[in-house]
């Protein structure tokens, strides 16, 4: 039997939303630091292993198999926590990293770039603004030799080595122009939630300095905030290792990014020895949606 909003967001049974794809997100959270480390794809199956056995496992989308994260180099991601977000279509698990690092380019988290201060970018150009150089580098020394721990066949070719050593911006949005955004608080870098970006709202979210997404649901660009006045105002913009992954850093007026009501849409976390059962890990809501959207937001 299908469960209802109010069960899917506030209940305490795991229910990942596989119905809908067939694989889900999966935030990688260093378990002492906060630090964002990568974001990956998790089947059924991925997410079962990787809470049965401890060990972050993810689905490969190029390969198409599971894989353990560090069954080649080591560097294995032993998990601490799995956690599920509000509409449980996206999962974050915090780790411990043997080696001390989690980005196959060799830096200890994928994220090792920002957009520079004053760059804007438009899909037309292809990059932020007429400069070629529009990425700064956040992370100054790799923590390991890509060729040393995978073998001569970690060599990128040249192409490859633009996308994951340039400095210049050239998001690689999927099939349906979505790329996969993870946004942050600025000042405690707690993950807030999980949205997509089309190129136009990515264009904005630069341009303008408020968050704005795309809705899959409702086919449309949104602004954060439009409607319940939780603006985003953006701090910071950064791209992944293989640039198909935004990460922002904002300040949210109001105190709150969830639609539920709390301010991370990340609130509960699969409790420890058990399979499929959920406690909470925020205790109040920062204010009550029915106030805030109106009648319609009413889940029960």
């Amino acid at each position: 039997m299908a469960l209802s909003v109010y069960q899917i967001e506030e209940g305490s049974k795991l229910a990942p939303r596989f119905d809908l794809h067939p694989y889900i997100p999966c935030i990688t959270v260093d378990a002492t630091s906060g630090e964002v480390l990568m974001l990956g794809f998790m089947t059924p199956e991925a997410l079962e292993k990787t809470i049965t056995t401890g060990k972050a496992t993810y689905y490969s989308r190029s390969r198409k198999k599971i894989w353990v994260k560090g069954e080649e180099s080591g560097l294995v991601q032993t998990v601490k926590e799995v956690m599920i977000d509000d509409d449980q279509d996206c999962v974050l698990i915090k780790v411990d990293v043997a080696g001390g690092a989690s980005c196959h380019v060799g830096y200890r988290s994928c994220f090792y770039r920002k957009v520079k201060e004053g760059k804007t970018w438009d899909k037309a150009n292809g990059h932020a603004g007429a400069a070629l150089e529009d990425l700064d580098f956040t992370i100054a020394e790799k923590t390991f030799d890509p060729l040393v721990t995978y073998g001569a066949h970690a060599a990128p070719s040249p192409e490859l080595f633009k996308l994951e050593e340039g400095a210049r911006l050239m998001p690689r949005f999927d099939i349906n122009e979505y790329l996969p955004c993870i946004t942050l608080d600025a000042t405690s870098g707690e993950v807030l939630m999980l949205g997509y970006m089309t190129p136009e709202a990515l264009e904005k979210t630069i341009a303008t300095k408020k968050a704005t997404y795309y809705s899959r649901s409702r086919k449309k660009l949104w602004v954060k905030g439009e409607e319940s006045g939780l603006t985003q105002h953006v701090q910071e913009v950064m791209i992944d290792d293989d640039q198909d992954c935004i990460l922002i850093r904002v300040n949210v007026t109001g105190g709150a990014s969830c639609h539920v009501g709390y301010r991370s849409c990340f609130y509960r976390k699969v409790k420890p020895g058990t399979a499929d059962e959920l406690e909470f890990t925020i205790a109040e809501k920062v204010f009550d949606p029915v106030k805030v959207y109106g009648p319609h937001a009413a889940t029960h």
